[in-house]
């Protein structure tokens, strides 16, 4: 679902894109608990399931924000932080399905027009912040920027 809105929201602003391989996804998906969330809570990131598992459950990144493994902002505030943030080069995942985009110039990407999609997360390609939007309507949007 997401591959499939995702890349009409992309092709319909002009904004280049690759579909990322499933490892390439999976690498992505532990790189970024490894940047956003602290050392000493990467077990219970699992736990959350921020990650995939071998039980089946859906691996939501978002989790780290909901279960407060990280202190990010939350709703309007996330909204705003993304508006004023720089975004450059970056990747978008979907937390549904082994989806997922490198975008070379994400600039013209804001909250606005992420609205179209559910359940993803776009993240600076070197980890500087991230923004997450879930499928829950009273949970998120999420940002979090590293200081």
């Amino acid at each position: 679902m997401l591959f499939l809105k995702a890349a009409s929201l992309l092709e319909r602003l002009g904004i280049a894109h690759t579909p990322l391989a499933e490892n390439q996804i999976n690498d992505h998906k532990q790189a970024w608990v490894n940047h956003f969330i602290p050392p000493e809570k990467h077990s219970k990131a699992i736990e959350c399931y921020c990650l995939p598992t071998d039980d089946g459950c859906s691996d939501y990144l978002w989790h780290a924000f909901s279960f407060e493994l990280l202190d990010g902002l939350c709703g309007n505030e996330a909204h705003i932080a993304l508006q004023c943030v720089q975004i450059g080069e970056a990747v978008l995942l979907s937390n549904w399905e082994d989806a997922g985009f490198y975008i070379p110039d994400a600039s013209a990407l804001t909250a606005s027009t992420l609205e179209g999609i559910t359940d993803f997360v776009l993240t600076s390609a070197d980890f500087k912040w991230t923004y997450a939007k879930t499928h829950e309507l009273e949970l998120g949007p999420y940002f979090f920027k590293v200081q």
